[in-house]
């Protein structure tokens, strides 16, 4: 019978503590820890002693009941199979999360022992009840071990150690099935079938022994999300249509296990059919059964080894859903075509091997896109009753097919059947990642989530809504009023007119969007008398209203009335007067003649940006002109709004003639919001030379100018990809990040395959990567090298994460990168499956050992990917060799340090690389190599006794670039920092020097700079309740004064120089204008602060404590 959980995934071998040859294989092959083959060994045997009983059983009751009973009597033992499966999972289920999983399978196999010894003695007595109740209770018992096996091994590992480790644990389950298949096939030849069958309790008492072991050497990793409310069959029924509708996955997964088992059971009713008419002895089915299986347990195996695991690897498990039914599709046409001994062999290999090798490993991994904390109940329903109930489907029809229908037309059936089984699979795999992602989306705090959460509030938000409108904060108001229009604006009237006096800018534009999409009733009349209020703001606002609403402004606007407002004493009533005039459409020179002079008056910021903010809420094509005179007259201030109108008109259909060229020469701008506005501007025009203007925007110094140029350059089709190419060679990664953000934004073929062919370099920069790091020494003169590596591992896995997200995948993306430094393992390694699953895989596999590495390691630092360190010399020759290489390399940061490293090596620098270089990091590098080669010949210097305050650092020289990069990386506050980013911050230092008690600067003064320690100590002092405590004493890449950075609060304490002290200090204008070109910057920071600021918090907690004891 085929295996009803499905064959999850595994790995490896016992690992002895005198196997270190094999468990250092072992780890390097499967990247796994020590620890965790340790944990999987016990698997893999049990897996094997479950697998030879489960085979030899199997075998022996297969041949038992053909022999005796008949292959034509299949369909009624299915439903009997159901009969008994369906309420024996249904109480299973109702155990599994009730009851802790090693006490739970325990008990199972102890039952298993006692049912398998009762019902060897019904066999015995060789009836036909007995032999029904032979084969369905060890179908039963196949089933729940299976179940209970696979639930237990999710305890124990994440799914990304599952999906590296599958080979292997499926493997040892095939060396079990080789082992009960080979038993049988051999003993029958002496004992009867029946007596054989006391093999299997032997098997039944290993495995417990072996689940004892397990438990007292392994305990399951805790996860977040595997708290389950505790739930029966009746229970995880009625929650499944909410489970299916946020996880549509769950529902194919269901109808698959209802389908796979129906089709493999008119498989199997086809092939025993032939195999009882070509062996009708009871002896000889079973040693050809024997045999088979055996056979088929080798095959399962090496089907495993050479084409499912790499499989995985290569298309992932979305695409793997297919190849199964596909072989299905095959099997049954073969059938068809022939009803003989070859074809039945090949259907049993179909449906049994390949079920078991292929099918049954990529169904577990489906059920990596359920919620953890939900997988007992699913696998409850799929495993417990979908399943059954296929079983039971089949046994039906088939019982009645096999009296109105031939052999043929059961295999036809069975194909069309299987073409839905393919579209099923198709669907999992479709909606594989999608569910992976809602999953993770789950576990963080999702803002674009929210937002969407907040469209429709439920009616018992109304009264929260009311207290916000009458609430006498100028924010409160304006978050009911944006509230109100969630709920029915016109359950608030009495509150909404209430505001309309007093209303600000902002809340009057809250006010006027609210009535311009609902216009709720009675509002129209109140806001119609603001016309002759008194007040200027009331004007304002009933106007901004009539422009936003054509039929307010036809009611309310005739020539008479207009003429008056062109002449309010308010510049704001005047300038919107004048849009409100335009939009009439009346032809009156006296009008016209009063809004030209009125657009000629100094009107000031606030006119212009209500005029503007007008426009925008009109969003007629017709006040073009009149927008791009505002742009005339416009402040600087208020220009980028405009260029935004204008963009907005745009889109609206309004003519693009002239508008080039204005926003062309807003690009060169001061301000980089006008650079962003006229960037967006060109993107809307989307012609050749527009595409070529915002070229060189990608270079700005400003982020968000460069974001906008590239989303505008896309916006102008393949010819951006022309104008955004040769940015990709540039050496700041800020710059290199635009032009992919452009290139990808295309969403061309052509777009895809050039970012493709621009990641070859870093693709080829990993391999050497992930092959020179192990071989690497950790400190000394390896150091920069070693860093370097890791932070080109670091930089290059960014960087194919931004071409995936300028491909279209960047929410995903934005939801992965926020868990994938989650201390939840299982959280990570989610992570990283939802990454290798995405369409562009192609993009994924080279970095994947980047990624697993880092979700599979203990979380320590997150700046670093972790990679392993030397465990055993290298030889000399092997060093320099990688020095060699990694000196070559495309990596700026790469080639520094092998530079570096050849330095401190006695040979001659390779001539090759006497070559003077472009890029001046390379060439400075090169230049202190040469001079201290220099200093090794002639004896010792002052070069090589000048020791750096860096761990690890065997030379220093202050001047050379990389030592100081280095030593800035082992400052705290900047761990997180890429050392471009730590190259930017060291040409923003200024070096200060402090005698022993001098004062740097002392608590209550003003201060605006960081202080980083390069030699000496500082001692950090507080008063506390009169009394001066010395809160720290700081050494060399220790820093103080951080919070200078981010505001204008004097010293929260007191700086002295304990000794001699040299300072690198921040100032923070240089520091503002660092974070203006890297935003990143002041993020990664930011994360250091709020760790130390927590530590200080209570370290000022427990001082004060201290002195009030005293």
């Amino acid at each position: 019978m085929p295996r009803a959980g499905g064959v999850l995934q595994g790995t490896s071998r016992q690992i002895h503590s005198g196997a270190a040859p094999m468990a250092g294989f072992l780890e390097r092959q499967l990247g796994l820890p020590q620890e965790r083959l340790r944990r999987l060994s016990h698997f893999v045997f049990l897996a094997a002693t479950l697998l030879c009983a489960d085979v030899l059983a199997m075998t022996l009751a297969e041949s038992l009941f053909l022999a005796n009973v008949g292959a034509n009597r299949l369909p009624l033992f299915y439903l009997l199979l159901a009969a008994v499966s369906i309420p024996v999972a249904s109480g299973f289920s109702h155990l599994v999360d009730r009851v802790p999983r090693l006490r739970l399978f325990h008990g199972l196999l102890l039952g298993s022992l006692g049912l398998a010894v009762l019902l060897r003695g019904m066999a015995v007595r060789s009836t036909l009840t007995g032999y029904f109740a032979l084969y369905t209770g060890f179908s039963v018992l196949e089933l729940l071990l299976e179940i209970q096996f696979w639930v237990l091994v999710s305890d124990y590992f994440t799914s990304l150690e599952l999906k590296r480790a599958a080979t292997l644990l499926v493997a040892a389950m095939s060396g079990g099935g080789l082992l009960g298949g080979a038993a049988a096939s051999l003993l029958v030849e002496t004992f009867t079938p029946a007596t054989l069958l006391w093999l299997v309790p032997p098997f039944y008492l290993l495995a417990m022994a072996q689940l004892a072991l397990l438990g007292r050497a392994q305990r399951p990793p805790e996860a977040a999300d595997t708290e389950e409310e505790q739930t029966g069959m009746l229970e995880s029924l009625k929650s499944f249509p909410l489970l299916v509708r946020r996880h549509p996955i769950v529902w194919m997964l269901a109808l698959s296990a209802l389908l796979a088992p129906f089709l493999r059971c008119v498989a199997e009713f086809q092939v025993f059919s032939i195999y009882e008419r070509r062996f009708p002895d009871e002896q000889e089915l079973a040693g050809f059964l024997g045999l088979l299986s055996g056979t088929l347990s080798v095959l399962e195996f090496a089907v495993l080894l050479f084409f499912t695991r790499p499989l995985i690897q290569k298309l992932g498990v979305h695409r793997m859903n297919l190849i199964y039914p596909v072989t299905t599709l095959g099997s049954f046409a073969g059938l068809a075509v022939s009803h003989q001994l070859p074809a039945a062999i090949a259907a049993n290999i179909n449906y049994e091997t390949l079920g078991n090798s292929i099918a049954a490993p990529v169904d577990t991994l489906n059920y990596n896109a359920v919620p953890r904390r939900f997988l007992g109940r699913v696998r409850g329903i799929t495993d417990g009753l979908c399943y059954p109930l296929g079983i039971a489907l089949a046994g039906a029809l088939l019982w009645v097919g096999q009296t109105v229908l031939d052999s043929l037309e059961i295999t036809l059936g069975a194909l069309v059947l299987t073409v839905g089984l393919l579209a099923l699979g198709h669907g999992v795999g479709r909606h594989y990642l999608t569910s992976l992602v809602e999953m993770l989306r789950s576990r963080s705090v999702n803002l674009d989530e929210v937002g969407e959460g907040l469209a429709k509030l439920p009616p018992q938000y109304a009264e929260e809504v009311r207290r916000l409108l009458k609430s006498d904060d100028r924010n409160a108001q304006i978050l009911g009023v944006e509230l109100a229009a969630r709920l029915n604006p016109a359950e608030f009237l009495s509150e909404l007119q209430a505001l309309l006096p007093s209303a600000d800018v902002r809340l009057r534009r809250a006010l006027v969007k609210l009535y311009a999409a609902f216009r709720p009733e009675g509002l129209a009349g109140q806001w119609h008398s603001l016309l002759d209020s008194h007040e200027d703001a009331s004007r304002e606002l009933a106007l901004e209203l009539a422009v936003a609403v054509p039929a307010l402004r036809q009611q309310w606007l005739d020539r008479e009335r207009l003429a008056a407002l062109l002449h309010d004493p308010s510049p704001v009533v005047r300038g919107l007067s004048c849009v409100a005039a335009h939009l009439t459409g009346v032809r009156d020179e006296e009008l016209e003649a009063a809004c030209a002079a009125v657009l000629e008056q100094p009107l000031g910021p606030a006119a212009h940006l209500a005029m503007i903010q007008a426009v925008r809420s009109a969003a007629d094509p017709t006040l073009l002109p009149l927008l791009r005179r505002i742009l005339e007259h416009a402040e600087p201030t208020v220009q980028d709004d405009a260029l935004d109108a204008l963009a907005s008109l745009l889109d609206r259909g309004a003519p693009t003639e002239g508008l080039e060229a204005i926003a062309a020469d807003f690009l060169d701008h001061p301000e980089a919001p006008v650079r962003a506005a006229a960037a967006k501007l060109l993107g809307r025009i989307r012609t050749a030379t527009a595409a070529e203007r915002l070229g060189p925007r990608l270079e700005d110094t400003s982020q968000s100018v460069r974001e906008q140029a590239a989303m505008a350059l896309a916006a102008c089709g393949e010819v951006a990809l022309t104008v955004a190419e040769p940015y990709l060679a540039s050496q700041r990664a800020e710059v290199v990040e635009a032009a992919i953000t452009a290139i990808g934004a295309v969403r061309s073929p052509r777009a895809e395959e050039m970012l493709f062919r621009f990641l070859q370099a870093d693709f080829r920069q990993v391999r050497n990567n992930l092959s020179w790091l192990p071989r690497l020494p950790a400190d000394g003169a390896w150091l920069p090298l070693r860093t370097a590596l890791e932070d080109s591992n670091l930089r290059i896995t960014q960087r194919v994460l931004h071409v995936l997200g300028a491909l279209g995948h960047r929410r995903t993306l934005n939801c992965v990168r926020r868990i994938l430094f989650s201390t939840d393992e299982r959280v990570r390694a989610d992570a990283v499956e939802a990454v290798a699953s995405l369409s562009h895989r192609r993009f994924v596999e080279p970095i994947l050992p980047l990624l697993e590495a880092q979700a599979m390691a203990q979380p320590q630092r997150n700046d670093h990917q972790h990679t392993p360190v030397l465990q055993q010399p290298v030889a000399a020759s092997e060093l320099r060799q990688i020095a060699e290489q990694a000196a070559t390399s495309a990596d700026r940061w790469v080639r520094v340090g092998g530079i570096l490293a050849l330095a401190a090596l006695p040979e001659p620098m390779p001539g090759a690389l006497l070559r003077e270089p472009a890029d001046p990091l390379v060439r400075d590098a090169l230049l202190h190599t040469l001079m201290r080669k220099g200093a090794l010949r002639s004896g010792p210097g002052t070069e090589a006794s000048t020791e750096p305050h860096v761990k690890g650092a065997t030379f220093w020289d202050r001047s050379l670039f990389m030592n100081r990069v280095l030593f800035l990386k082992n400052v705290p506050l900047f761990k997180f920092l890429s050392l471009d980013d730590l190259l930017i911050v060291d040409q923003a230092l200024v070096q200060k020097e402090y005698l022993a008690g001098e004062l740097i600067f002392r608590e209550g003064q003003p201060g605006s700079d960081l202080c980083i320690i390069t030699a000496g100590r500082v001692a950090i002092r507080k008063r506390v309740q009169q009394h001066e405590r010395v809160l720290a004493e700081l050494g060399p890449g220790e820093c103080f004064g951080e919070m200078a950075l981010f505001d204008d609060a004097p010293r929260s304490a007191t700086a002295v120089a304990v000794s001699e002290v040299t300072l690198l200090t921040l100032e923070r204008s240089r520091f503002l204008s660092l974070t203006a070109q890297r935003p990143e910057i002041a993020l990664e920071i930011c994360k250091v602060l709020s760790l130390r600021l927590r530590e200080a918090n209570e370290q000022l907690g427990r001082l004060a404590a201290e002195a009030g004891l005293t």
